[in-house]
């Protein structure tokens, strides 16, 4: 007797899987941070949310937390993501269409030029990842790295030269690079703005304001998948020792479902 062939399971539809959540902490106190409200907040929120949600809660990167402790409602995407570091790859490079990972550019790469303060940057972030000591080959385009003697701009000018392979540059300086274009190379560090934007449905930035008169919370939504920032929720903060409640009650009236729409016609809607 012939068996039956098993038909693959296909993963389901986003609107049928949890949520996949994180929260980003930007505090004007050093003291409090997501590590000291991780807990009591993932509490709160399980109240409402444990199962249509998987949270994540971690400190904002400090581009993100810069922005956000500026004006929370102006930020965009745009900006969040301008100051990931990228290795930008000539786009005419011999082996362009071979590079598609940093490991990769550090096989095909004599050398990624950046500036002094950049690379010490990408070799602490290297440092403090548990990777880079249990699969070191991972992180092997670190030794590729070379720092000029200049800025930014000296490094810039750097790219009109035939002899300039690559350079370390921020995703915003990269996205400018023209004559020739780039291709842009996203390195494997903690805290890539883009690499968030495609683990996670929904991004929260929580901006504690401890120091403010009165001390308040301000939430704001990203919308991953359509990259929309939704409007800022304040709340008050009544004490430091009730911040998860003031953070998990903003976050819950930000909260903006996304409900897909699978027929629409003049009289109905099927979904």
């Amino acid at each position: 007797m012939a068996e039956i062939e098993e038909r693959p399971e296909e993963p389901p539809p986003f609107d049928y899987s949890p949520y996949r959540v994180l929260i980003w902490i930007s505090s004007d106190n050093p003291r409090i941070d997501a590590d000291l409200i991780r807990d009591d907040l993932l509490d709160f929120l399980d109240r409402d949310f444990y199962s249509v949600w998987r949270t994540v809660v971690a400190d904002a990167p400090s581009a993100v937390a810069s922005i956000a402790r500026r004006d929370l409602g102006s930020i965009t995407f745009a900006s969040i993501a301008a100051s990931d570091p990228v290795i930008a790859l000539k786009k005419g490079h011999p082996h362009s269409l071979r590079i598609h990972f940093a490991s990769d550019a550090g096989r095909f790469l004599d050398e990624i030029p950046g500036t002094q303060g950049r690379i010490q940057e990408i070799l602490r972030r290297i440092e403090q990842n548990p990777e880079s000591k249990t699969t070191p080959a991972k992180f092997a385009w670190k030794d590729k790295l070379r720092a000029i003697d200049g800025d930014a701009v000296t490094l810039q000018k750097m790219w009109k030269d035939e002899s300039t392979e690559a350079i370390l540059v921020s995703r915003g300086v990269a996205d400018t690079l023209d004559e020739p274009r780039a291709k842009l190379i996203v390195p494997p560090l903690d805290g890539q703005v883009v690499d968030a934007i495609e683990q996670f449905d929904k991004i929260y930035i929580a901006r504690l304001e401890t120091k403010g008169s009165p001390p308040n919370v301000q939430v704001i939504e990203l919308d991953t998948l359509i990259r929309h920032f939704g409007v800022v929720m304040q709340r008050p903060m009544v004490s430091t020792s009730h911040l998860a409640e003031s953070v998990g009650g903003a976050i819950r009236d930000v909260f903006s479902p996304v409900v897909r729409i699978d027929e629409a016609g003049q009289k109905n809607a099927t979904g």
